[in-house]
């Protein structure tokens, strides 16, 4: 074969690898819509009927990390973080989404803002910060969770009731 047909055959090939990428990258947003899809999908099904609940679902912006933040009705332990985090490894490599994506599930933490309803329950008891729109901030005990709302004890012994629309923020305060 001579170096001008090598030379060539060389460049049908370069040229059909650059086909076969452009194929492959003009379907990564689909793919990865897909696979996002199925991860909350998969998160909400695996969590179905148990004490666990999702609070966030975060990926990086070169979509090779995904965080999922769970609690629990009564908080949540690392087994559960565990399975949760093996079923999603599951469900990525099953989806045949190139290259490897890390996979971090763990509870919000002590200090992350309250961000659902269903986490005021078990904190019942604790100290609060609340943040409200206006401006303003409370601290107290939180009393109950009622409706709409919940109520708090200041530390000079007065009772508070507040709706959840009026806060901006809701932090336990660990001391």
């Amino acid at each position: 074969m001579s170096p001008k047909t090598q030379a060539t055959g060389k460049s049908r090939a370069i040229g059909r690898i650059l086909d076969v990428e452009e194929v492959v990258m003009s379907q990564i947003p689909e793919l990865l819509a897909d696979l996002k899809s199925q991860v909350a999908g998969h998160i909400e099904l695996a969590l179905k009927g148990t004490a666990h609940f999702v609070v966030g679902i975060q990926w990086s912006p070169d979509s090779r990390r995904l965080s999922v933040k769970v609690d629990g009705d009564k908080g949540v332990n690392i087994d559960a973080c565990a399975t949760l985090n093996r079923s999603l490894g599951k469900l990525i490599d099953e989806h045949g989404w190139q290259g490897s994506v890390v996979i971090e599930v763990g509870s919000p933490g002590a200090e992350a803002p309250l961000v659902m309803v269903r986490q005021y329950p078990q904190h019942v008891g604790r100290l609060m910060k609340i943040f409200l729109f206006d401006g303003s901030v409370l601290m107290g005990s939180l009393l109950r969770v009622e409706g709409s709302g919940v109520a708090l004890m200041s530390q000079d012994g007065l009772e508070t009731k507040l709706n959840f629309n009026e806060f901006k923020e809701a932090k336990v305060v660990i001391v």
